[in-house]
């Protein structure tokens, strides 16, 4: 199974929405607001302009220091709940099996897959 370290680049080129989880980690792991902001769907990214600049300061303070916490990341599988959305499963800590997976949603944009801002663990 392939393992993703998120802060470098891939050699093997992804797809679909592997690349978009992949993008939205490196956003993440950026701390930039504006890529963190490109990374997330619609529907997320206007959620958030709702919020006062501190408020997403704080909130996508939180999003790096989450990512900068994830050394690899390993896609299980995934779950199509429409054609333009899916879940990914995943393993954020491979060699932690006391860790639980987590399953993230992507909502297809266009051609490209972006983080719906939903996710959970299991």
């Amino acid at each position: 199974m392939k393992r993703y370290d998120i802060h470098i680049a891939c050699i093997e080129p992804v797809q679909g929405s592997e690349m978009g989880c992949q993008s939205h980690f490196r956003a993440s792991v950026s701390g930039n607001p504006k890529r963190i902001l490109e990374s997330l769907c619609p529907d997320a990214q206007a959620s958030r302009g709702q919020c006062s600049e501190e408020e997403i300061a704080v909130e996508f303070g939180r999003m790096e220091k989450a990512a900068r916490m994830i050394p690899s990341y390993q896609i299980l599988g995934q779950k199509k709940i429409s054609d333009d959305e899916i879940e990914l499963i995943m393993n954020v800590y491979p060699d932690r099996p006391d860790i639980e997976n987590l399953r993230l949603t992507f909502e297809r944009v266009g051609s490209k897959w972006k983080f719906h801002g939903n996710f959970h663990h299991f």
